[in-house]
């Protein structure tokens, strides 16, 4: 298999760094900068953040390089409606489709969130609630479908872990993950997708409950206004 394209490495990485919140929304960046962190040329880094901007997590600024795109109430409001229609299509094939191993799967992440709700495990807590989310979208038998998703939880990575960080939600979204899971274990494709639904919509309800209080320092982080920086670390 051959190397992978300068290119494309540097808009992974770059955009994992931007999801991440490693490069902070309002902040500038340079090719020239970026080329100098990577080890690469300026060709390939300029290529990839012309796909960035496309993308809309980047804007070109005269002169200056690229300003990182701040996430507005709205703008999340809208990705996860995005979300929310893909993962209940995705339930509901998923609920069809699932083979043994899929479902062995999504029961081992579950059996592991117990433990991570007991040592205040935020950061493995989160990246086990994504991949509940992915095994079901990649048994749903539709690639497509399982990259879109998949763009769209890249991008509300942090979004998410603004309403994580607070344990109180930890164990009513453990249940909602144990009805999904016995739901599509059970074939049952119109309950599964209405469960699905009522997860997400409560997730959404609580994301931007929490981004519209102004003094809230995690929230302002993510709206490009970090009066206060916060540890964002597991």
């Amino acid at each position: 298999m051959g190397q992978e394209p300068l290119n494309k490495k540097a808009y992974q990485i770059i955009k994992d760094w931007i999801v991440q919140y490693q490069l902070k929304p309002g902040s500038l960046i340079s090719g020239k900068q970026l080329a100098e962190s990577l080890g690469m040329s300026q060709t390939p880094v300029r290529e990839a953040l012309a796909i960035l901007e496309h993308e809309h997590l980047i804007d070109s600024v005269a002169k200056k390089g690229y300003r990182i795109k701040a996430q507005g109430i709205h703008e999340i409001g809208n990705l996860y409606d995005v979300r929310i229609a893909v993962e209940v299509m995705a339930a509901e094939k998923a609920a069809i489709s699932m083979s043994p191993r899929d479902h062995e799967r999504l029961a081992n992440v579950i059996d592991q969130f117990p433990d991570l709700i007991a040592l205040d495990n935020k950061a493995q807590f989160l990246e086990l609630e994504q991949r509940f989310h992915i095994i079901i979208m990649e048994a749903a038998g539709n690639p497509r479908l399982s990259e879109i998703g998949r763009d769209i939880l890249a991008r509300i990575w942090m979004v998410q872990k603004i309403v994580f960080f607070n344990s109180k939600h930890w164990g009513e979204s453990l249940k909602q993950h144990e009805g999904i899971a016995h739901l599509l274990k059970a074939n049952d494709s119109d309950r599964a997708a209405a469960l699905m639904k009522q997860h997400l919509e409560w997730g959404k309800e609580l994301i931007l409950e929490r981004m519209a209080d102004k003094d809230d320092y995690m929230a302002s982080v993510i709206t490009g206004h970090p009066e206060v920086q916060m540890d964002f670390g597991g």
